[in-house]
């Protein structure tokens, strides 16, 4: 009876993902499903500011290549988009500023929501109603796990009146921001280099689902953080199938990996996809670019490790941690594709 090596099984398992990510076939398109369909436009048109050329765009390229598989069709939209000089440095720089807005008045919620905008409170909604806010003048320190560039890092800690020595960026990458203090991290030891009880927060924004080893990184936030103090968690409730809601968050990442007219999205809180906004794609062929970082697409959201938020909180509560309250977006106001929530947990005293 001849063995089949466990290197051939992985070799058809990953196969089998590809398949997946790049069919067509009715049940597992995005670009067949109208709702995930329309919501890749609206994502791209918030980039861009030119949501309906984007989708005139893909309606001519739809009819001039049935061939093309999922991430074909990605990319060739992109050299079109390209082609027209329709992205321009200046919509990525005016995307990234008012991401950067958005996201810390969505954070503003937990501490005084008078501070955020009306929009913002408009848009969520708080559970339990009566959620009990964090008094920010009781936090002394700051730490931001998957901080990138440190910008959001950077806004929040200027918030809460902190300096930079208490404000902690951590990060495999190295990070340039004059406001953060850098805390370098490693993918494979899972170690905070900060001493105990050192922050009263810690925030982890659409980055755990890149951990690996996620109960070990866990146990070193609730090592740091001072007994009462507080973790703030944005994520996907999403479960871990091929669904489409799978589908198209692995193509918002792949998105994010791919460069626009010489200029990159400011990755801040998606913070493994930096490695992938560093491609110089004039060094080599653009046949043989794409072809890399269709592999690269691949192999990145293959890695990633989406949870429901009920598994997210038995995660936290084996690591100490007490779920506070939830922040969520209301979708009888708004649209939410990505299934976005924040959490707010408490390391509970021993």
């Amino acid at each position: 009876m001849a063995l089949i090596s466990s290197s051939t099984i992985s070799h058809k398992r990953d196969d089998t993902f590809k398949q997946w990510m790049i069919s067509r076939t009715d049940g597992s398109s995005l670009w067949s499903d109208k709702v995930y369909r329309d919501a890749l436009f609206i994502y791209l048109g918030r980039i861009y500011g030119k949501k309906d050329h984007i989708q005139s765009l893909f309606a001519q390229l739809e009819k001039e290549n049935d061939k093309l598989d999922e991430l074909d069709l990605l990319h060739t939209l992109f050299q079109r988009i390209e082609k027209e000089r329709t992205v321009q440095k200046s919509c990525l720089q005016g995307y990234n500023s008012s991401r950067v807005d958005k996201r810390l008045n969505e954070l503003k919620l937990f501490f005084n929501p008078k501070d955020a905008c009306k929009s913002t409170i408009y848009d969520f909604k708080t559970l339990p109603f009566d959620l009990n806010k964090i008094d920010k003048n009781q936090i002394k320190a700051y730490f931001d796990l998957g901080c990138n560039t440190g910008v959001i890092t950077a806004a929040l800690g200027a918030y809460l009146g902190l300096k930079k020595e208490n404000i902690f960026g951590g990060d495999v990458y190295p990070v340039e921001n004059d406001h953060v203090t850098f805390i370098p991290m490693h993918e494979s030891e899972g170690i905070i280099n900060l001493p105990d009880d050192r922050v009263d927060l810690v925030t982890c924004l659409v980055t755990l689902h890149h951990i690996t080893h996620i109960d070990s990184i866990l146990v070193e936030l609730a090592r740091i953080i001072r007994p009462g103090g507080y973790l703030i968690l944005r994520e996907h409730d999403c479960r871990m199938e091929r669904s489409l809601l799978v589908k198209y968050l692995n193509f918002i990442h792949a998105i994010r990996m791919y460069p626009f007219n010489g200029a990159f999205f400011d990755c801040s809180g998606n913070h493994h996809d930096q490695r992938h906004c560093e491609l110089d794609v004039n060094k080599i062929s653009e046949t043989h670019a794409w072809h890399q970082k269709k592999a690269d697409i691949l192999d990145h959201t293959k890695s990633i490790r989406y949870h429901t938020r009920d598994e997210w909180k038995d995660h936290l509560k084996r690591a100490g941690f007490g779920l506070h309250g939830t922040l969520e977006v209301d979708t009888t106001k708004c649209l939410n594709p990505q299934n976005v929530f924040y959490a707010l947990y408490q390391k509970e005293h021993n």
